[in-house]
């Protein structure tokens, strides 16, 4: 009989005689999933990576949720095409009135960073007015879908309760701003997004209140290293006109107070950085830490968990943080979804190709038993580095295929105004032989006239 190995959670794997650890062991030995969240947040070190754990295609229970999502009758949305869809983010930071948002660059590269990994086309928008939020809104509202498997909307500004700012929001009259209601509504009515999941995160004030939070048992809250380390000589501040900053951190918020109306419709998802009435707070130089927080558990364990469970995990991050004063904040979701959504990281193949790929591994399995630990790792290590060097590869050839295409439509229209241009040429050679016939029609009569008189 084979010898046996215990692995991770008390697991016992078979090994082969020249393999001392199995090839599914180190696997596992690889997973960074099985890490536990931080007891503490934001944590300087967790925020520098963005490189997203992809999916152990080993992994028959995740396998069979992405198997099971062909079904029409799934408790699981599809996530079937190779661009999942559009991720458009509004990062607004200047202000003609309210105060700059400084910190939201790292949020909107974050966004960028991640969800580029989860196969989603990234489309970031700087500095928009709220007449210019609401064109572009309804201009990307009105897009076709059809080839898409879900939409994200981010939208990092100063808000207040139930809207967002634009940059030329007004605090006096409380005018500028759109209400999260009438965003949802504008995709909710979009054809080609029907039954597909539509999923809202607004990172934003939503009031003018400051959450002191609570200890339990008398014991005090503490302050994370994340806000010790970046303390000095930054400050922490109330984007809120009626406050006046007090100097200690670099975590600001982001609310100005107004009030707005709710409404939801199937298969949309909406969260919220606070809840109602409540500010929120950002790093001036590492970011909010709502956005912070989706950024570290949607790349570590997206290739495990569904949306649900993976905004459980942000609010729990979110909740763990507090400022130098012990202000806290808590995130909030609401959602009409009907199923389970994963985002299925790395899964950027059509199904049958994905299951051809997985069939074969188990084919090679075999083989790899029978490898060193050394080898056998170097090769995953490897296998992924390709697996990621073709998809890099395919997304370029795509992009070349584009551009192609758009050199192509801009040589027929530069032939096209060639035609014209030799055509008006044409017409005015035409002209001049006229009137030159005339000239010399007119010197014919002058000579006739001449000899006449």
């Amino acid at each position: 009989s084979s010898p046996t190995a215990t692995g991770l959670k008390g697991i016992s794997y078979t090994v082969c005689t020249n393999c001392v650890i199995h090839y599914n062991l180190i696997r596992m030995a690889q997973d960074k999933t099985h890490v536990e969240l931080p007891k503490t947040w934001p944590i300087v070190d967790a925020l520098k990576s963005d490189e997203v754990t992809f999916v152990d295609e080993q992994d028959k229970s995740f396998l069979q949720n992405f198997e099971n999502s062909k079904s029409e009758n799934s408790r699981v949305y599809p996530m079937k095409h190779t661009v999942r869809g559009n991720v458009l983010v509004i990062n607004n930071e200047t202000f003609v009135q309210l105060k700059k948002r400084k910190g939201t660059e790292k949020d909107s590269q974050k966004i960028r960073a991640v969800f580029s990994q989860l196969g989603f086309n990234v489309i970031v928008y700087n500095n928009l007015t709220c007449g210019e939020m609401q064109r572009h809104l309804m201009r990307e509202s009105k897009q076709d879908y059809s080839n898409h498997d879900c939409f994200i909307l981010f939208i990092m500004s100063h808000g207040g309760k139930g809207v967002v700012f634009g940059t030329d929001g007004n605090i006096t009259e409380k005018s500028n701003s759109l209400s999260i209601s009438f965003i949802k509504t504008l995709f909710s009515e979009n054809t080609s997004l029907l039954g597909k999941p539509k999923l809202f995160f607004i990172q934003a004030c939503q009031g003018n209140n400051k959450d002191l939070g609570q200890t339990m048992d008398g014991v005090p809250s503490t302050v994370s290293q994340f806000n010790m380390i970046a303390s000095t000589n930054h400050f922490e501040q109330s984007d809120s006109p009626h406050s006046d900053p007090v100097q200690t951190s670099d975590d600001m918020s982001d609310g100005e107070e107004t009030d707005g109306p709710t409404s939801s419709k199937a298969d949309v998802f909406v969260s919220t950085a606070t809840v109602e009435d409540f500010v929120s707070w950002r790093h001036a130089e590492q970011g909010s830490w709502y956005i912070q927080a989706i950024g570290f558990v949607f790349r570590k364990f997206a290739c495990k968990e569904h949306l649900t469970d993976l905004m459980l995990m942000v609010q729990d991050l979110v909740s763990k943080a507090e400022t130098e004063e012990h202000f806290k904040q808590v995130s909030q979701k609401q959602d009409t979804l009907r199923k389970k959504l994963f985002f299925f990281p790395f899964f950027h193949k059509p199904y049958g190709e994905v299951t051809y790929r997985y069939q074969l591994k188990q084919k090679q399995t075999q083989t790899d038993e029978e490898r060193s630990p050394s080898i056998c790792l170097k090769l995953v290590t490897l296998k992924e580095h390709c697996d990621h060097e073709q998809f890099s590869k395919t997304s370029m050839e795509k992009e070349l295929e584009n551009l192609g295409r758009e050199c192509e439509q801009e040589k027929e229209q530069r032939n096209t105004i060639e035609k014209k241009l030799k055509s008006r040429d044409e017409k005015i050679d035409s002209l001049a032989k006229s009137l030159q016939s005339e000239k010399a029609s007119k010197q014919t009569l002058e000579d006739c006239l001449g000899i006449i008189i």
